[in-house]
């Protein structure tokens, strides 16, 4: 399964962490999250509502 983020990470090392909800992971660019990544919709979602 392949998920691309957005292509203002390109290049950029970003850190995943895996959330207490089951099949989520946050993304993390630095010290702020950016997206949360749902494994069981095969969906990210970028910005504020993550």
């Amino acid at each position: 399964m392949g998920l691309k983020v957005g292509k203002a990470f390109i290049g950029e090392y970003v850190g995943l962490k895996e959330s207490e909800r089951e099949g989520y992971y946050e993304v993390w660019w630095y010290s702020t999250k950016v997206g949360t990544i749902d494994l069981r919709n095969r969906s990210i979602i970028m910005g504020k509502g993550c």
